[in-house]
């Protein structure tokens, strides 16, 4: 049965007991391919789809979701969501949203993502493994070579009278190559994000991954101290993305953010503006409507280093008294909905990170971070991270540095940034996609020897 025929059905039936309904439709093709020793070590193809449905019967809203679209799960969706709702909080509410005034059926990008074949997708990669192992003698082995592409489609239909639809698809190369020297081993990284696999530019990707890898052979420690620092732009993204949670008005609310009050104070550095852009072009997240039906909107988040607000779904929302920023989001149809961005962007600097660097009479120019699971708590905004990069003297980088700690807590670095470089990055895309440009922090604890 099509979703259109089985949404129908749903709300025909439903109606004889439930007075609101939403239903959500998520289809989701992904394909994974990883190269190692010149053959093919991964090759995955994932199918899903499947719809939810939400629900008021009673005092509470019901929810349910099923795989199959027939007459018989048409019924135990109804079922299920009236016989759930009856344990759900009828003061937590979610809202159901109104029809958008922007016209309903969009698509973000026509879908170039199967125009190479399966054989010419894994010949890309083993070519890429076989430049990159080419590059350099002291590159002796690669870590990660893979390939990996996506298309989701969503639909949402409510009672309200909702109806719409859109589409994604794009896909990413990652590679991670080993140099080794004598005894030391180090990794360098290079990612590379498309929308048509025909773009891929595997020397560009290479060459970024080779080149980091070997020159940070043969680091040691500094001495523990207070450093002026340049964090590269990858590094801040994946910073950024760690401690984002705490801009959640559901965390918010539950106590589990180091925001939590602090609308309308300064937070960073006048330099520091953070906005979402949920139409950027290259965005990975990109989307008019969140998995609720309410429209998307572009923030900034933070402007001059105030925080001016925070991310809600329908349900946090209605417990503020507001309507939803549009960032409810699920990770999939099987899942309840929560919070999430959608393309987060550090609003980037005049300046470029060369500059930067030439700037400092002595410092570190961090260029990867380890432990950010575990070292990095937005909660209470306090961060530990393993680290690596180079010694600055006299405006030069001078030698690799490893064995090193970065720590402090996320504010007190947002508020010590000092400048911010020309250079986005976009980095991986997941439970929203982050960009930012490298920044210049006055003073970061570094602990080392």
């Amino acid at each position: 049965m099509k979703f259109e025929d089985f949404s129908n059905l749903v709300f025909q039936e439903g109606k004889k007991e439930m007075h609101d309904m939403e239903i959500f439709y998520e289809s989701r093709r992904e394909v994974q391919i990883e190269i190692f020793n010149n053959q093919v070590d991964k090759y995955i193809v994932s199918d899903s789809s499947g719809v939810s449905l939400r629900g008021f019967a009673g005092k509470g809203m019901g929810y349910s979701y099923t795989e199959k679209l027939d007459e018989e799960s048409a019924r135990m969706i109804i079922d299920e969501a009236i016989k759930n709702g009856e344990y759900t909080d009828s003061k937590e509410r979610a809202s159901f949203s109104r029809p958008l005034k922007h016209k309903d059926i969009w698509s973000q990008k026509e879908k170039n993502i199967n125009e190479l074949s399966v054989e010419e997708k894994i010949d890309l990669m083993t070519n890429l493994e076989k430049i990159a192992l080419s590059m350099d003698r002291r590159v002796s082995n690669l870590q990660v070579c893979s390939y990996e592409e996506f298309s989701i489609d969503r639909e949402i239909k409510n009672t309200n009278g909702v109806n719409l639809s859109d589409s994604m698809s794009g896909g990413y190369v990652h590679l991670s190559v080993l140099a080794k020297d004598g005894d030391d081993t180090r990794t360098g990284s290079s990612m590379f994000l498309f929308r048509d696999p025909k773009d891929i530019d595997i020397a560009k990707i290479a060459r970024e991954a080779v080149v980091e890898s070997v020159s940070l052979l043969n680091g040691r420690p500094v001495k523990s101290g207070k450093y002026k620092v340049v964090i590269k732009n990858r590094v801040f993204s994946e910073m950024l993305e760690g401690f984002m949670p705490a801009f959640s008005g559901e965390n918010v609310q539950e106590g589990l953010s180091f925001l939590i009050g602090r609308i309308g104070s300064v937070i960073g550095s006048e330099n520091l503006t953070i906005i979402e852009d949920p139409l950027l072009d290259s965005g990975f997240s990109t989307c008019r409507f969140d998995d609720e039906g309410f429209p998307t909107t572009y923030k900034r988040i933070i402007e001059k280093g105030v925080l001016k607000e925070y991310l809600f779904n329908s349900r946090a929302a209605n417990k503020e008294g507001m309507v939803s920023t549009g960032n409810g989001f699920r990770d999939s149809y099987r899942a309840l909905v929560g919070t999430r961005p959608t393309n987060i962007i550090v609003s980037p600097g005049a300046i470029s990170r060369e500059r930067m660097i030439e700037s400092i009479e002595k410092g570190l120019y961090i260029t990867d971070v380890a432990g950010l699971h575990s070292g990095l708590n937005p909660v209470s905004g306090d961060f530990s991270l393993q680290a690596q990069g180079y010694l600055i003297k006299e405006g030069d980088i001078k030698r690799p540095v490893n064995g090193i700690t970065i720590s402090g807590n996320f504010i007190e670095m947002l508020s010590n940034i000092y400048d911010i470089s020309d250079d986005i990055y976009l980095g991986f895309p997941g439970k929203g996609h982050y960009g930012a440009p490298s920044i210049k922090i006055n003073m970061v604890d570094i602990s080392g020897y």
